[in-house]
């Protein structure tokens, strides 16, 4: 699942990535900085 949060800081959209089939774990913020995660556990905390 992706989601996408818009902010009024930037133009660019806060994405966040939780795919479990895939073991994709990921956020990306407004600047366009992000961290990737090795599971769900992780991106929660």
């Amino acid at each position: 699942m992706e989601y996408s949060f818009l902010m009024i800081e930037s133009n660019s959209p806060c994405l966040v990535i939780a795919d479990r089939v895939n073991g994709r774990y990921a956020i990306r913020l407004a600047d366009t900085s992000g961290e990737v995660f090795s599971s769900a556990e992780e991106l929660l905390k």
